[in-house]
């Protein structure tokens, strides 16, 4: 149900309109960062930002940030994340994006992609193919666990698989530069980019790790 103001929209449970999950714009995220770590493999980098809040009776049950992709083909709640340590003299820890099958940013983020029919589009298809490559979709908090502890044992003999080099962080910002705007430009240095980098390799190495243990990550 879309609001006339064309920023909020109401997805409306049929069987007990009680409940109630509100997609809205709020103008106090339009400082929040344009690039995040998790945007890095769409076509276009710069991500949009809304607030999604599951209501019952008008009490905010549960609330979070969520994400537009691709000039908004596909949209998700926003991942949760987790510090690794990194042994690097360049670098003290990364982080990594997560989804739990089992919590609200997961269910939420389908159930609103399901109402909208967007994975049945061609181009909102391939926004979400990429989106899964920056992000570990992962079955509960006690695989989450493991993996991360798998994850700090691999990195203890391969921690420059996730170092980010030159080439990368060039490539990175001529792809930024597309898509920046003036606001933007003072955030976007060598130092942040790489961080962000850092990130990303650090979320692909762990959902190769997941994969290879026989997991899937998939939504």
């Amino acid at each position: 149900m879309p609001r006339l103001d064309n920023v909020t929209t109401y997805y409306i449970y049929t069987k007990d309109p009680d409940f109630v999950i509100e997609e809205a714009f709020d103008e106090t995220l339009e400082n929040r960062d344009a690039f995040v770590a998790y945007s890095l493999s769409q076509f276009k980098l710069r991500v949009g930002w809304n607030v999604v809040r599951l209501k019952y009776r008008g009490t905010i049950l549960y609330d979070n940030l969520y994400n537009y992709f691709d000039n908004a083909t596909f949209g998700a709640v926003m991942p949760d994340d987790r510090f690794i340590e990194i042994q690097s003299k360049d670098y003290i820890s990364g982080a990594y994006f997560y989804y739990l099958k089992d919590d609200f940013p997961f269910l939420i983020t389908m159930l609103i992609a399901s109402l909208r029919g967007g994975l049945n589009n061609g181009r909102a298809q391939f926004t979400f193919e990429m989106f899964k490559k920056d992000a570990l979709f992962i079955e509960n908090e006690s695989q989450r666990l493991a993996l991360e502890n798998e994850t700090q044992n691999y990195l203890k003999g391969n921690v420059s698989e996730v170092i980010p080099d030159a080439g990368e962080i060039e490539s990175i910002k001529s792809k930024m530069k597309l898509d920046i705007g003036m606001k933007d430009r003072p955030k976007y240095d060598d130092s942040k980019v790489a961080n962000m980098i850092l990130d990303n390799k650090l979320t692909h190495l762990m959902i190769e790790l997941y994969s290879s243990d026989g997991h899937n990550n998939e939504l």
